[in-house]
């Protein structure tokens, strides 16, 4: 099952999953709280410091998929992925797959 906030893994767990555009008064008071709080990303990973980001992140996109975690882009482009149907990897492999496609994508 897939939806906003929750997935359910091919071992049956239930994962949570961070609603970034969750709009909510009390979201907004916990960023702006937490604003200087925040690590920085590096800059590989700022659209506005690398030229190529958009470049990065679709390759960092076709790995995933090529390795079996069917993901997809999300709007607007650049800003993230989610799951395009279940996935049948297991979860703590998706997350290799994920980081090890990240650093492949992005340490050019």
């Amino acid at each position: 099952m897939i939806n906003g906030r929750e997935r359910t893994t091919p071992g049956g767990s239930t994962v949570q999953t961070p609603d970034m555009n969750d709009q909510s008064p009390a979201s907004k008071g916990a960023v702006q709280k937490c604003q200087g709080r925040l690590p920085l990303q590096p800059p590989e990973m700022d659209e506005a410091k690398n030229p190529h980001y958009l470049d990065d992140y679709h390759e960092w996109i076709t790995c995933m998929n090529e390795h079996g975690v069917p993901v997809e882009a999300t709007q607007p482009l650049g800003s993230g992925w989610t799951y395009s149907r279940q996935s049948t990897v297991p979860y703590d492999q998706e997350r290799k797959i994920e980081n090890d496609c990240k650093k492949a994508a992005f340490s050019k």
